[in-house]
């Protein structure tokens, strides 16, 4: 099941389902451009999409959904996701996305 309905009867999305929902909504994003795009049928890889220009040229791209923080001294602040030490090595680029918005 995609999702389920809150008590305000607005449907909670699950977590894989948002991020599916985030990388689609960043290749969009990037064929709208006029970029050549190519999805990861891996779930361990390293990045969402490979992104080409007409050059040849390619992006390594993780996209991640846009989480706001609900407490604290900077509630109401993104929360930053850090590449970890392989992507950092391949040159991957973080693309943050509203998934809430879709």
């Amino acid at each position: 099941m995609f999702g389920q309905l809150n008590k305000e009867k607005k449907v909670v999305v699950k977590k894989s389902a948002k991020g599916a929902l985030g990388e689609l909504t960043v290749a969009i994003e990037y064929m709208k451009k006029g970029y050549w795009v190519a999805l990861s049928v891996d779930p361990q890889c390293p990045f969402d999409l490979v992104v080409v220009d007409d050059q040849g040229r390619c992006q390594l791209i993780d996209s991640k959904c846009n989480s706001i923080r609900t407490t604290g001294k900077r509630k109401g602040s993104r929360i930053n996701r850090l590449l970890n030490k392989k992507q950092k090595e391949m040159g991957v680029r973080l693309k943050y996305v509203d998934c809430d918005k879709q």
